[in-house]
């Protein structure tokens, strides 16, 4: 039998690290974002708003999963949703269980939970369940025969580059149009200027606010520094992505790749290196010198660089892309589960409108042309600015 606590303050819940550490080693699938240090950083930055709920699920005494919860608003146009659900945002890869042990059970805790609390919610909602995990498939399970009303869809398909063989041999898999194309970006960046590629890595003693500065000021030159959606115009994800990268140093697990041409910085990738994969946490270029394709640069230097050092995988934490389309191997789908009460009028009310009209409207608009295309969805785009 499965006995849970609930935590609700940040503090208390760092107390667990040492169990939280020895459940996430335990995991058969497991990611940083899935670790304490990833929610304490979200948490100070995003959480002041939010009530944290995060379920401590025992088995016979062991710790055997840990679901993260919080309450939470959400207001789309004139409607105010109170969910109860993943912690996470747009600057959230993927959110899950961590569960090693007793999984149907302890799902079957989580439910249980959240039907509890249905006076404090309008709707529940899981979001970017990675289908590794299995456990989005094994929560329709459990609502189906509960006979709860849900929705279960995949929120987006992310990009990754899995092979053994080393570069060189990698390469041969693309195209010979997308090779050929390199090699013109190439001498393109060669006749521009002077092209470096500067790699800092948390196990360095350099400063790493230098480098960070470097990060933050290319943001503002890409695209999204035009419209303010920058990392480096709010002190909000300056926060975070500094906290997140000063976390990751002190681990020995934080990456930090520049593309300069004749000394200036023209495209970035922060990443985080875990037990020898790779996720692309941050992607920026400037948008200066877009047909030198920095982008594509850059990433060529990435693969370069962990192919050939035998890592497992890297992982673009985006959605599909056609510059990303090009380097990867594969896809991960990442699901949305929501739950809603059947005899709550506005609880259906908002399942009607998510089921029928939002497909509607989407479909609508993407054929006016205003919308995002296949890959894109709701609170979730491409990492790369």
């Amino acid at each position: 039998m499965i006995q849970f606590d609930v935590i609700e303050t940040i503090d208390e819940l760092c107390g667990l690290r040492q169990e939280w550490d020895t459940l996430f080693r335990r995991c058969p699938y497991r990611t940083p974002f899935y670790s304490l240090d990833w929610l304490r950083i979200w948490w100070e930055a995003f959480g002041p708003n939010c009530e944290l709920r995060v379920l401590v699920m025992r088995h016979r005494g062991r710790l055997a999963g840990i679901a993260p919860l919080m309450h939470s608003t959400e207001h789309r146009g004139p409607l105010g949703i109170r969910k109860l659900g993943s912690i996470h945002n747009y600057y959230t890869p993927k959110a899950d269980f961590l569960i090693a042990e007793q999984t149907d059970a302890c799902l079957q805790c989580v439910l249980e939970y959240c039907m509890d609390q249905s006076k404090r919610w309008d709707m529940v909602e899981f979001s970017y369940l990675p289908e590794d995990s299995g456990h989005a498939h094994r929560l329709e399970a459990l609502l189906a025969s509960r006979g709860t009303p849900c929705l279960v869809r995949t929120s987006y398909e992310s990009p990754y580059v899995r092979f053994s063989g080393g570069f060189e041999a990698y390469m041969q898999t693309r195209t010979r149009k997308f090779r050929r194309s390199l090699s013109n970006a190439k001498n393109r960046l060669r006749k521009a200027g002077e092209p470096e590629t500067v790699v800092w890595r948390g196990n360095t003693a350099e400063n790493l606010d230098g480098y960070l500065q470097h990060l933050f000021d290319l943001s503002l030159r890409s695209w999204k520094g035009r419209t303010g959606t920058a990392i480096g115009a709010q002190d909000i994800l300056k926060r975070f992505y500094g906290g997140l990268a000063e976390c990751w140093q002190a681990k020995g697990g934080l990456e930090l790749r520049l593309l300069r041409l004749d000394g200036a910085c023209v495209a970035s990738i922060l990443s985080l290196v875990e037990e020898n994969r790779v996720y692309t946490l941050k992607t920026s270029y400037d948008t200066r010198y877009s047909r030198l394709s920095p982008g594509n640069m850059i990433f060529y230097s990435l693969l370069e660089d962990h192919l050939d050092r035998g890592t497992e995988e890297i992982d673009f934490l985006a959605v599909k892309q056609a510059y990303l389309h090009r380097w990867c191997t594969g896809y991960r789908r990442h699901f949305n589960i929501c739950i809603f009460k059947n005899k709550n009028p506005y609880s259906r009310f908002i399942y009607h409108l998510k089921k029928d009209l939002k497909p509607l409207y989407s479909r609508a608009m993407a054929r006016a042309g205003s919308f995002p295309r296949a890959g894109k969805s709701a609170g979730k785009e491409g990492k790369a600015e």
